[in-house]
């Protein structure tokens, strides 16, 4: 038991070099996103042909850092080119191995430690914070990455609009659950929409996916239409159309 406490499992390294550049607890960050990647790579779970998906709860153990912690620094990281954050799901990054080697190697970074610091230096919560806040303490669900999307679209739908009420994200999780029967996936993808848009009525995103998906029914429907034969030349109905 004891051996396994004091194993190098239970512990984390970091590159002292591109500690004195970006800070302590950012460069074991740093290191746990690539340890990460490199897993991601060797599995062949690369999305995109650059991101993979971070487990919040795993790097929490590994360096303390809570979630949003983590996405702070992601943020932080974003600035200065180290890190590519998915349009469709924050918890979804790429790291550029390229840009964080010139940091440990480029002599005149000793200013990005600060600069890091700065811009991750503590805030008291404004007015917007506590409402986003209350907002999200709505939200009902046990999956995590469901909750999250839904926690996006609360504040994208807020800065869009200005305003959001407890009724409509009720009445959000009632209709998306109705909708898809459950279906992560489909929630997912109509709460990417909503965010995108900064609908604050999910109804509308509903509705959006419908005509996506409508359009991508009429698509396979075409694709898949038999070959017709002419005296020339034995065309595809796709061939004949474009």
């Amino acid at each position: 038991m004891l051996l396994d406490l004091l194993s190098t499992d239970m512990s984390v390294s970091y590159n002292v070099k591109l500690a004195h550049r970006i800070g302590l607890h950012t460069s074991i960050y740093v290191t746990e996103l690539i340890n990460i990647y490199r897993k991601a790579t060797q599995k062949g779970k690369i999305v995109d042909e650059k991101y993979f998906r971070v487990d919040r709860d795993y790097v929490e153990l590994r360096t303390t850092l809570t979630k949003e912690e983590q996405r702070e620094l992601d943020q932080a990281l974003k600035n200065i080119s180290v890190v590519k954050i998915s349009s469709k799901n924050r918890d979804t990054i790429g790291i550029d191995i390229e840009e964080l080697s010139k940091l440990v190697l480029d002599e005149d970074a000793n200013k990005i430690e600060g600069t890091i610091k700065t811009q991750l230096k503590k805030k008291a919560p404004t007015k917007k914070d506590a409402i986003i806040a209350q907002l999200k303490s709505y939200v009902c669900v046990s999956n995590e990455e469901l909750r999250d999307a839904y926690y996006e679209w609360i504040e994208e739908a807020y800065a869009r609009n200005g305003w959001m009420s407890a009724a409509s994200i009720r009445e959000a999780q009632r209709a998306i659950d109705n909708y898809t029967g459950k279906d992560l996936d489909i929630a997912l993808d109509i709460l990417h929409i909503a965010s995108t848009n900064g609908y604050k009525d999910i109804m509308w995103a509903i509705d959006r996916y419908e005509k996506n998906g409508m359009y991508k029914k009429i698509t396979a429907q075409v694709n898949s239409t038999t070959e017709v034969t002419t005296p020339k030349a034995t065309l595809t109905f796709t061939d004949e159309v474009y």
